[in-house]
């Protein structure tokens, strides 16, 4: 599948990646290939730490 080669040739090898959308844009004339992606599982993180 396209997107699953899309990963492999960033060198993503993270399995629980997956691509939602890719699309081509042209943003002041220079063409930009856009990938959108979503982590397969929810991610815990740590409350924002201010000093």
């Amino acid at each position: 599948m396209l997107m699953d080669n899309t990963l492999e040739r960033l060198g993503i090898t993270d399995s629980n990646i997956k691509i939602t959308r890719f699309s081509a844009e042209s943003v002041n004339g220079e063409k930009r290939n856009v990938i959108e992606a979503r982590l397969t599982y929810n991610v815990d993180r740590w409350p924002l730490l201010r000093i």
